[in-house]
């Protein structure tokens, strides 16, 4: 083999070798990017959820705050809807959502996550071929850190 024959060799070895180490599992792009969620989330955010599934409760566009761990709606959800977004009103809650479909199958798992917090951007989770009715579609928009004021210590009264 002549020299120019052996680096081409050696360039596609190591572009093969590349992509194939880019290509992510839905579970390792999940934890990547609950990794970067748990490095870098703020203590408080809003976004609103799309949810699309065979499901009840769909159709609204709930916004929600989470401070913590605590979720409100910011508009008012009848008690089925509030029940049915309760699985959807956290990041984590989302990222829960993303992982049982893994669990389930992954016929079709494509997620796009936020590249700086990670939360799923959209999700198109359907996680068995010849199962109807497991499609659920998720979309995170307006997403945005929210500054809570400071609350007054004691000590400032």
């Amino acid at each position: 083999m002549n020299v120019s024959g052996m680096a081409a060799s050696i360039l596609l070895a190591a572009s093969i070798g590349s992509s194939a180490a880019q290509q992510k599992t839905p579970a390792g792009a999940l934890a990547e990017a609950e990794a970067r969620w748990q490095a870098r989330k703020p203590a408080a955010y809003e976004f609103t959820i799309a949810v699309r599934c065979e499901c009840s409760g769909q159709g609204s566009r709930p916004t929600f705050r989470v401070v913590g761990t605590e979720a409100q709606p910011l508009q008012d959800l009848e008690a089925a809807s509030r029940r049915f977004y309760d699985h959807y009103n956290t990041v984590e809650k989302l990222f829960a959502a993303i992982r049982r479909s893994i669990t389930v199958g992954e016929y079709k798992i494509q997620v796009r996550y936020e590249a700086e917090f990670g939360y799923p951007i959209v999700a198109d989770l359907d996680p068995q071929r010849m199962v109807k009715d497991d499609e659920l579609i998720l979309r995170v928009t307006k997403f945005r850190r929210v500054e809570m004021p400071n609350p007054v210590s004691v000590k400032d009264r």
